[in-house]
């Protein structure tokens, strides 16, 4: 896969980004039966393809942040959002 990226396809139409949103809302929305959050913290790090077949990183090597970099913003953002109510 060029640039070591995951494939955008029908069910991840965004590649890894789309994963890791998907992910991010399995976080956010992991409960136990009377209501009391599972998840207490979420880490996602890696170098490009180091212990992976992917290119994991957030960031690209000028140091923007990449669509990835983006979607783990989002899904952070969203969970802090969710967790104040």
């Amino acid at each position: 896969q060029p640039g070591h990226t995951c494939p955008r396809t029908e069910e991840l139409p965004n590649g890894m980004a789309t994963f890791l949103e998907k992910m991010m809302d399995l976080v956010i929305e992991a409960k136990t039966r009377d209501g009391r959050e599972v998840v207490k913290g979420f880490s996602w790090f890696n170098q490009d393809s180091v212990g992976g077949t992917y290119d994991l990183r957030l960031q690209r090597d000028d140091g923007t942040i990449n669509e990835l970099g983006e979607a783990y913003i989002a899904g952070c953002t969203k969970w802090a959002q969710r967790r104040q109510r």
